[in-house]
């Protein structure tokens, strides 16, 4: 099962793309450790072969159809109880570039992880050659092997045209299938994001951005589960040394997840977790899902005062010194 996956490294380093992103072999074990199966379990199909593969992917995908009909690869499967599928989001911010002031945007760059639960994609390994994962680029999947997965973008900077969203289809997206349905989608991403900028308090000023992962389902089918502990992994690994990072001008020294509905193209609208009220659910059927990153900067004082207070307060010296024994003379 996982000898593709180490295929898969070379194939994807073998295509020449504009949005091409690498995954190592490491970050594809990363991503089955993280649906809990551990290195030892991910490694030992390596003698299995693509055609074994292909044969099991068929297989799954005949009786998915079957199960699914005519929704296969559109309708989300349904979640417990018959209630909305859950799916489980978390983000791992790698960098954040210099903020753009005059635009007010922030490009930042990182991974994005899903995790979700499919009853229907299962399969009995001990009838497959013992295989238990696979794991390989989404768009390599064959159209009618393919699981369904989650229609999500992140919202950017481009208000007029949302089309712009950063998608998950292409060769950077990484999809990962265990046989008990457990599914894990992962993308590395650059997004450059929208911000309110506010200078009533400048040069102390603090700024705020979002970065807002959007689904494309309606608020009956997928919600996403809000993770408490996100905050408080994302903080960890900006920090370096204990120490907030540098960005620009400002210290990064704010992070805040939630979910939110979306509306339309309005702003995020913050909720606590899946509903209760069929009457109120009744009336989200056109309201969409979204996990929202905020991330907030405070300016460094002191160095707007190096940049721009002692230069200014330089020259009004010179400027009077030169009046006065101009006055002198």
């Amino acid at each position: 099962g996982t000898s593709f996956m180490i295929l898969l490294v070379f194939l994807v380093s073998g295509f020449q793309c504009v949005d091409k992103v690498d995954f190592s072999l490491t970050d594809i074990m990363n991503i089955a450790q993280l649906i809990g199966l551990d290195e030892s379990t991910a490694m030992k199909d390596s003698a299995v072969s693509y055609e074994k593969e292909l044969k099991l992917l068929y297989a799954i995908a005949k009786e998915y159809q079957e199960k699914m009909g005519s929704n296969m690869n559109r309708k989300p499967p349904s979640g417990e109880k018959g209630q909305p599928l859950r799916i489980d989001p978390s983000f791992t911010i790698n960098h954040v570039e210099a903020l753009d002031e005059k635009e007010e945007t922030m490009t930042v760059h990182g991974t994005v992880l899903l995790k979700w639960t499919d009853p229907f994609y299962t399969w009995d390994p001990a009838t497959y050659n013992n295989i238990q994962v696979v794991s390989r680029s989404l768009s390599d999947y064959i159209p009618s092997f393919r699981p369904w997965t989650p229609s999500v973008n992140f919202r950017t900077a481009d208000a007029v045209d949302n089309r712009k969203a950063e998608g998950f289809e292409g060769l950077g997206t990484i999809l990962t299938v265990t046989y008990k349905g457990e599914m894990a989608m992962q993308k590395k991403f650059s997004v450059e994001a929208p911000c309110d900028f506010d200078y009533r308090d400048f040069p102390y000023d603090s700024q705020r951005c979002m970065l807002v992962l959007t689904a494309q389902h309606s608020f009956r089918e997928v919600w996403f589960n809000y993770d408490s502990d996100q905050e408080k992994h994302m903080v960890r690994q900006l920090r370096t040394d204990g120490n907030s990072p540098m960005v620009g001008d400002f210290i990064l020294d704010f992070v805040h997840v939630f979910n939110a509905i979306v509306k339309n193209d309005l702003r995020p609208e913050q909720i606590k977790g899946p509903w209760k009220d069929e009457t109120a659910v009744s009336k989200m059927e056109k309201v969409k899902m979204a996990a929202v990153v905020t991330i907030g900067f405070t300016r460094l004082n002191d160095q707007y005062i190096f940049t721009y207070s002692l230069p200014l307060v330089a020259c009004s010296i010179v400027a009077v010194a030169a009046l006065f024994f101009d006055t002198k003379l």
